[in-house]
């Protein structure tokens, strides 16, 4: 199960902690559903024509999603558990 998900809007430099919701009262033994979250985080002034938004979510167990794809990479693309990472333009 999920017990922790941080959030960032500067492409990893520093992180927010975001609040867990719907599915964070799973057993974490058991868990194999979604979890969801929400945070809501300040935006940098002045503001920047583009953000971009990564998240990153730690497990029971201690496990950390890892940065970048690359360590687990495989043929088939499956397994990918990386950061993600969306780029949002604010025009």
């Amino acid at each position: 199960g999920i017990v922790r998900v941080d959030v960032s809007i500067d492409s990893g430099k520093s992180w927010q902690t975001a609040t867990l919701k719907e599915g964070s009262e799973q057993n974490p033994m058991r868990a194999w559903a979604w979890t969801f979250w929400e945070l809501d985080i300040p935006l940098p002034d002045p503001l920047p024509s583009k953000i971009d938004i990564c998240c990153k979510a730690t497990d029971y167990s201690h496990n950390c999603q890892p940065e970048r794809p690359e360590s687990i990479w495989n043929l088939r693309g499956l397994n990918n558990n990386s950061w993600h990472f969306v780029r949002v333009s604010l025009v």
